[in-house]
């Protein structure tokens, strides 16, 4: 696997001078905004980071099917028959959705201005799971303790249905109806935190610090008021920096979809010989 964390590392790197981030404040939240992921010149670049978070979260999955079945599935074949299986997908775009966000908040510290995230869970293998879409732990540097990111990603036709829906997501939370969740997801990640971070943990850290993260990947649409105040989203009684509304726009969402689709399956290609 060294080839394809090699080229991951270098691609990783080249995606922060390819990708800008915008944000923008309201009176209830803030908004940030991806640009240039459309660009041709970043879809290689991505496909190659897709491809690795593809191939480590069917690893994981490999993984517990050995822990708790005591099934070994992990062989290269399986691993690209597995990757090729996501990406042909019914739900493959929603997933590249999901992944795309993990990719940008990992290596883009400005997807999150409360402060720097520390760990983050892999997407989930199929983007219909059940369960929060994306949990990290962070140092909130407005606070100064650590804090829980939690992420909706929806791949949405319309901006506004989507942005309702991901962020009805986090009613759940404010009711305090997720707590064993939270608490089953957020445990694993703590061990991969620096004892100085270790030190810091407290329990339901997310009622301490927290920010709420919609993300929405739609297609264009002048009518759309990309800007405004989210009424249901200003609503939750934390800090306005703490609101983060991701916005990506395409001007043509199927076809970015099936060239990065149809780029991650020519890498693999090269993956397969180098690995």
């Amino acid at each position: 696997m060294d080839w394809l964390k090699d080229n991951t590392r270098h691609a990783l790197e080249t995606l922060k001078d390819q990708v800008s981030i915008t944000l923008d404040s309201t009176n209830g939240h803030e908004i940030i905004t991806i640009n240039n992921i459309e660009n041709p010149t970043t879809r290689e670049t991505l496909a190659n980071c897709l491809l690795s978070v593809a191939s480590q979260v069917i690893q994981h999955d490999f993984e517990l099917s050995v822990l708790l079945l005591g099934n070994s599935e992990d062989s290269l074949e399986n691993l690209i028959n597995e990757t090729t299986a996501l990406i042909d997908s019914t739900h493959a775009n929603a997933w590249i959705a999901e992944a795309i966000f993990f990719i940008l908040v990992v290596v883009a510290e400005d997807m999150h201005p409360p402060g720097k995230m520390l760990v983050h869970t892999l997407p989930h293998t199929s983007a219909t799971r059940q369960g929060l879409d994306g949990t990290g732990i962070y140092y909130d540097s407005h606070m100064n303790c650590l804090g829980t990111a939690i992420t909706e990603a929806k791949n949405y036709d319309d901006l506004n249905n989507g942005i309702s829906v991901s962020i009805n997501s986090f009613d759940k939370i404010e009711k305090d109806q997720l707590g064993a969740e939270l608490r089953t997801v957020l445990y694993p990640l703590t061990r991969y935190l620096s004892t100085e971070f270790q030190e810091k943990l407290v329990s339901e850290m997310w009622k301490q610090a927290r920010t709420y993260i919609p993300v929405v990947f739609f297609g264009s649409d002048p009518s759309y008021q990309k800007l405004i105040e989210r009424k249901a989203f200003s609503k939750y009684s934390i800090p306005n920096t703490h609101k983060l509304l991701v916005l990506n726009e395409f001007n043509d969402r199927d076809t970015f979809y099936n060239e990065i689709k149809l780029e991650m399956k020519l890498q693999m290609k090269e993956w397969a010989k180098n690995v």
